[in-house]
Formats: structure tokens, sequence, C-alpha cells
């Protein structure tokens, strides 16, 4: 009798053994697919977050509404651009902006925000054509940053 109860607490004992392995994976797999989504949602935001840029971009190239309407919709979403990925104030006019970009040797967002001040405060009407080329300098002006932020997130990376 003695040994049939001494056999039955060791069949307990691999039982509660084997219900703590199992329960464990549990645990462990609940985790990780918990950081797993966490993981992809903040990877999708990011992704999201940076092809905004250029949806708004192409948005403003097909856009049928007059030059001027376009042209406000297009210094709103270079300001945004300026704002999030370059950290620069909105509150920054453009001729501060010409003045910021050359000292940071920005010569194409210089040259951009010089354009734009004066298409938006000159007086003089500004037609599609000269927005469509503010738009496609925005664009490459993009292209520009994201690659020099990749060049130097490789080069740190590399050190």
């Amino acid at each position: 009798m003695y040994l049939s109860f001494l056999s039955s607490i060791k069949e307990a004992k691999i039982e509660v053994f084997i219900s703590l392995i199992v329960l464990t994976f549990i645990l462990v797999f609940v985790i990780l697919n918990a950081l797993e989504r966490r993981l992809h949602q903040k990877l999708s935001s990011k992704i999201e977050e940076k092809d905004v840029v250029f949806l708004e971009i192409d948005k403003l190239g097909v856009l049928t509404e007059p030059a001027e309407v376009i042209l406000e919709k297009l210094d709103e979403v270079a300001r945004d651009f300026f704002e999030k990925e370059m950290g620069i104030s909105r509150s920054l006019g453009y001729l501060q902006l010409v003045e910021l970009f050359s000292q940071r040797n920005k010569n194409k967002a210089a040259e951009f925000s010089n354009k734009m001040l004066y298409a938006l405060y000159s007086g003089k009407k500004v037609d599609r054509s000269f927005v469509n080329d503010l738009i496609f300098e925005l664009e490459g002006i993009v292209n520009k940053e994201r690659q020099e932020k990749r060049l130097a997130k490789l080069a740190k990376t590399q050190t």
C-alpha cells in the first residue's frame, strides 16, 4: 500500500510537472504574440507615416483646383514634412527657412523655400506649371532627406 501511495505521488508530480511545462509554453507564446503585435503596429505606423508625405505629394499633382489652392496645400505638406522629419518649427517663415537651410547646406530646400516665399507673398499670380515644379522639387527634397538619413543610419551601424 505504501508503494502504491508513493507511485501515485510520483505520477501526480509528473502530471504537475508536465502541466507546468505546458503552462510555461502557453505563457511564453502569449507574451511573444503580444510583443510581435506591438512591434508590427509600430512598424506599420512608421511605414504609413513615411508614405503619407508621398501620398500627399501625389495627390497635389492630380488636383484640378486653381494653382493658388494647390499652392496652399503644398505649403501645408511642406511644413508638415519640415516639422515631422526635419524637426523644423512650422512657425518659421519661408525667409527664415531659406536662411536655415542655407546654413545647413541644404541648397535644394533653401531654393524651394525661396520659391515658396515668392509664390506665396510676391503678389504675383502663379500658374499651374510653376506649382507643379514646386511639387516636383519637394518630392526631390523628401527623397534626398530620407536617403541622407538612411546613409547616416548605415554609417552609424557600421562604426
